[in-house]
């Protein structure tokens, strides 16, 4: 899935790169999908969106959290993404975060199953339901501000 950058500068970034997620998408018969451009009616700094941004996605098994600080993905955004996801039987669940905070990726971290990296502070309306019983290392805001929960996934 192809998101859409809310900072101006960064809306073209995909643009070098398109033409090899294309063919690979092709060569290997998936999705490639890609939110609608934002909406410039009111100006090119309109904040209408639709806005997703990779760093606020995080995917666990049929349910897809998606970070919103008011810096980067939206509600418009989030809302795109639950109509897509919900043909695939994924659901989308929307995480306020503290307005300091970038991406969602920036205060939570799932390590494996169980397990994650936390800045409940950067969490406004807590730890979503479906992580609350997990193991926690905790970690501060002004760690969280430095990316102490940003790792790397591979999986």
């Amino acid at each position: 899935m192809e998101g859409s950058l809310r900072f101006p500068h960064r809306r073209n970034e995909i643009l070098p790169v398109r033409n090899l997620l294309v063919q690979e998408a092709n060569e290997n018969q998936c999705f490639y999908v890609s939110i609608p451009k934002p909406d410039m009616a009111d100006g090119f700094d309109s904040e209408a969106g639709p806005f997703i941004e990779g760093g606020d996605v995080l995917v666990l098994d049929k349910t897809i959290f998606v970070g919103n600080s008011g810096l980067a993905s939206n509600k418009n955004g989030v809302q795109w993404l639950r109509n897509l996801a919900s043909n695939f039987d994924y659901s989308v669940v929307e995480v306020p975060l503290h307005p300091s905070i970038l991406h969602l990726d920036c205060a939570l971290s799932l390590v494996r199953e169980g397990l994650m990296i936390v800045c409940e502070e950067a969490l406004i309306d807590g730890i979503p339901e479906q992580l609350r019983d997990w193991d926690k290392i905790h970690v501060s805001l002004e760690d969280a501000a430095k990316l102490a929960t940003n790792g790397l996934p591979i999986e």
